[in-house]
């Protein structure tokens, strides 16, 4: 009997939770293949025939830029999607973990952002994702759903591995200064969920859930503009021998929003209070400088055992 159903695991994020889960007759782990949130009527029949108790969905529509243009598609996997997996839980008792993001916010507000400010998305992503929480919570499913930010990881697509590629093949890296926020590491997320939701102290993770059910904001601890994340992990790379000789002569120059137009907004200010997470499960993720070092060391790692 399937019990754990994890989506996206060809992502940073289900990568890392399902390299903690493991993948026995217990636990499903689910590519775009096995379970595409773009095929509603696949997606729905997967769940019903599998009746996992849980499914730690992972999966989204996060082409920001590309959403802009592709509206249908990004409500149909971030919003349409999850409600699908919500109801077809909530028929008979399951669970759903969902993740969300900064971008629900329009970077207004100049200070962390807690879960009781209210949302204002400032493009079709940021949309995309808050209507797929509000079906969650309206399908009255037991969830915990957890908005991150700035997400990266040693593998997939994110800031920290384009940064080292272009330090490769730029001698000049314009990076914006004026967006601030939360650099997060993958599997700090992906260990927070493993540990204390799904090994939840011996508790059966269905009676944890529903006692904790809600929205909360899971981030590293600290803040830095992309620049700033640019110069540190530059400065981190720097340091570890493995990158540091793939290193050309490189200098970092920061810029403003308007120097780098892209297709959807970005809000300004992306900081997220995560004190009412780490109140409730009796943990916090590290600072983002630790965890950024310990992903470039990882990295570092995995470059040496390619022969690179």
């Amino acid at each position: 009997m399937t019990r754990i159903l994890v989506t996206g695991v060809n992502g940073q994020l289900g990568c890392e939770i399902a390299r903690l889960l493991g993948n026995d007759e217990q636990v499903r782990l689910a590519d775009r293949k096995q379970c595409d949130m773009n095929d509603l009527p696949q997606l729905r029949r997967t769940i019903a025939n599998m009746k996992p108790a849980l499914i730690i969905n992972t999966a989204a529509y996060t082409a920001v830029d590309a959403a802009e243009s592709d509206e249908a598609t990004a409500m149909r996997v971030n919003s349409e999607a999850p409600a699908v997996m919500a109801n077809e839980l909530r028929r008979y008792g399951g669970s759903l973990i969902h993740f969300s993001t900064d971008y629900v916010f329009d970077g207004e507000k100049r200070q962390p952002y807690r879960e009781s400010d209210s949302p204002a998305p400032l493009s079709v992503y940021g949309r995309s994702k808050l209507a797929g929480e509000t079906a969650i919570v309206a399908s009255g499913v037991s969830h915990l759903i957890f908005r991150t930010a700035w997400l990266y990881s040693h593998r997939a697509r994110n800031f920290v591995l384009t940064m080292l590629r272009l330090f490769r093949e730029q001698p000049l890296v314009r990076v914006v200064d004026d967006q601030i926020g939360t650099p997060t590491y993958a599997a700090d997320v992906a260990r927070f969920i493993n540990d204390r939701v799904v090994n939840s102290d011996g508790d059966r993770f269905e009676d944890f859930i529903a006692r904790r059910a809600g929205v909360y904001h899971l981030c590293n601890r600290g803040c830095t503009t992309w620049f700033g994340f640019a110069q540190a992990i530059l400065d981190g790379a720097r340091t570890t021998p493995a990158l540091a000789a793939t290193l050309g002569s490189v200098s970092l120059v920061p810029i403003a929003s308007w120097q780098y137009q892209t297709a959807a907004a970005r809000p300004r200010y992306a900081v997220l209070d995560s004190s009412l997470a780490q109140t409730v499960f009796h943990d916090a993720l590290p600072d983002w400088r630790l965890s950024m070092r310990a992903c470039l060391d990882r990295i570092a790692v995995e470059m040496q055992g390619l022969g690179r």
